[in-house]
């Protein structure tokens, strides 16, 4: 199992357990909260050993970005020319983080090459607003949680 996966089940857990009282609830995430920091302690060492390739990030004109809605690099760097100035504005100018991946492929390039042709830091840009649903789910999901819930209200 992931790290990643692991900690946010974690999460949840220590999440569910905010609808006690705070003594009670600092008594049951104590454990929980030891487990997190341990999950997390490796972080720092993973983004040093392991840094994304520098070329993925700020990559040459022609290289597709956005896979799901075949925006390039240069695409990107022309929505910058006409004002774009945020990752978010990227979805307004040219559907970027709008197909199936939700983002997950081109969010970080992105949100690389948008600072660096609009020669502004890192955080004056910003990141992507993540909103739900954070996977796509199919109109049959829906419909289906829809019934569930008038079963559980009926019993």
């Amino acid at each position: 199992m992931e790290i990643g996966a692991a900690s946010a089940r974690e999460e949840l857990d220590w999440v569910r357990r905010n609808k006690i009282s705070q003594s009670d609830r600092d008594a049951l995430t104590s454990p929980l909260q030891k487990r997190l920091e341990a999950d997390r302690a490796a972080r720092p060492f993973i983004n040093c050993a392991y840094p994304p390739y520098a070329g993925a990030l700020t990559p040459s004109d022609d290289i597709v970005i956005c896979r799901c809605e075949e925006v390039s690099a240069g695409d990107i760097r022309r929505m910058a020319g006409f004002g774009c100035i945020s990752p978010n504005q990227t979805k307004a100018f040219g559907r970027v983080r709008m197909g199936p991946s939700q983002g997950r492929y081109c969010g970080l390039s992105v949100t690389q090459i948008l600072p660096e042709a609009n020669k502004l830091p890192l955080q004056e840009i910003g990141c992507y607003r993540v909103r739900p649903p954070l996977k796509p789910v199919t109109l049959g999901e829906i419909a289906a949680l829809a019934k569930y819930e008038t079963s559980e209200v009926r019993k």
